[in-house]
């Protein structure tokens, strides 16, 4: 089995100690922008090993793997992190609001005693306040979970940040956010890449998205490569980015900034105008929703027994899915009337219509008309009747004999613009 110490050594000449010793780590910074706010919010500090005397550069995966030790993985790990501080503080200029980004080798958390102070200690020798840092680990590298948590609240009761490197990658652990209330979460490249493409890496994006706000935690979208994948995420409702599509790591200050702001300002136009365009589309989509639903409800509201109508509305119309009617008590009166092509696309015991006298008083297409509102639009979701994905549009009406009444119409969201249908639906 290879020794990734003794490969460094026969390749450059030098050992991880000689390295350190000999002043040869070095820091490039990555900018993390806010896109909205078209400005940088912080720089990511990258370590990179270099050769005393060739001053070839030796990456981090090298320098990293060949400190198999923990003592020397510790004097790495903080010759790395003083090295970014003193950098940062020289580079920086006085005045400029932005964030240091530090990582932290959380798998150290298994064998040295957590909160010694030394970090924070660092942070003060150099001029800087630890509300200016975030302090980036990543919670799948540590056994010794109980360490994990003391290292977080000593650190963010310093004042420091906290941010969950690498969620949605390996064995991230969703319960660790529970357990660990970061501050910013950072989603790894792994659901970034080509999600413009895959529509299961935007639903998962956008739970985490979801879940972050619920915590009160910030995203950053990583590994960002592509215009078309920036331009999803900030679709999705994402605004921290980080990637080489922005700039890529450097220790030139003001050129990466530059570069990142240029970028921004590129993707400004395109966004807006096509996040206009969506809202009108939407818009316009809603209104015609709003006819299909006048056009069925004048004849029903004459003759809300005769189920003819449905059946005739589901030819007329072929977004629409599903046509049923529920009482003021949210029982079903009729049976569930379905277009016969889109009942064909999932055959399976787990969808299937709801039958005349069917409960739907749960539903929020229910409840919300309870609540009064005249009509309403839910979010897409999986209909039980095909399977599809589908959103329900339900409006009160009122018969001749004046019953109080609730059409529902169930519509393919394939029509939806912005909604993408569920695969193999």
């Amino acid at each position: 089995m290879s020794d990734p110490a003794m490969e460094l050594a026969a390749e450059t000449g030098v050992s991880i100690s000689e390295i350190i010793d000999q002043g040869g780590l070095t820091t490039v910074f990555q900018p993390i922008v806010s896109m909205r706010d078209r400005c940088v919010v912080g720089m990511e500090a990258l370590s990179r090993g270099r050769h005393p005397l060739t001053g070839r550069v030796i990456p981090p995966a090298d320098l990293f793997g060949a400190a198999r030790e923990p003592e020397t993985l510790l004097a790495l790990d903080r010759a790395c992190r003083e090295t970014a501080l003193g950098m940062f503080r020289r580079l920086k200029p006085p005045g400029e609001e932005c964030m240091l980004w530090l990582n932290f080798e959380t798998s150290l958390l298994d064998s040295i005693e957590v909160g010694t102070g030394r970090l924070f200690e660092s942070v003060r020798k150099v001029g800087l306040r630890p509300r200016d840092l975030v302090i980036e680990i990543i919670e799948t590298n540590v056994r010794n979970l109980d360490a994990l948590i003391r290292f977080v609240e000593i650190y963010r009761n310093h004042g420091f940040h906290i941010a969950l490197d690498d969620v949605g990658a390996g064995r991230s652990n969703l319960e660790r956010i529970a357990l660990l209330k970061p501050d910013i979460i950072k989603i790894d490249r792994f659901l970034i890449q080509d999600m413009d493409r895959e529509h299961h890496k935007q639903e998962l994006v956008r739970s985490l998205l979801h879940l972050a706000r619920g915590t009160g935690a910030l995203v950053v979208a990583e590994g960002v490569e592509t215009r078309e994948e920036a331009l999803t995420a900030l679709n999705l409702g994402l605004n921290l980015f980080q990637g080489y599509f922005f700039a890529r790591p450097s220790d030139d200050w003001a050129g990466s900034h530059e570069t990142a702001r240029s970028t921004m300002d590129l993707m400004a136009a395109p966004f807006r105008e096509a996040k206009v365009q969506r809202i009108k589309d939407r818009k316009a989509y809603h209104a015609k929703l709003d006819r299909i639903m006048r056009d069925i409800l004048d004849p029903l509201c004459r003759n809300p027994d005769d189920d003819g109508i449905l059946i005739e509305a589901l030819k007329r119309y072929p977004g629409l899915e599903c046509l049923y009617i529920l009482d003021e008590n949210g029982v079903q009166t009729t049976e569930t009337y379905c277009s016969g092509a889109k009942l064909l696309r999932r055959p399976s015991p787990l969808f299937r219509p709801a039958p005349k006298g069917t409960d739907q008083s749960l539903k929020d297409y229910f409840l919300l008309i309870q609540a009064g509102l005249p009509q309403f639009a839910s979010e897409p979701y999986i209909s039980r009747a095909s399977g599809s994905l589908c959103l329900t549009v339900s409006r009160v009406f009122e018969s001749v004999d004046g019953r109080r009444c609730v059409l529902c119409a169930d519509f393919d969201c394939g029509d939806v613009p912005g909604i993408t249908p569920k695969p193999g639906c």
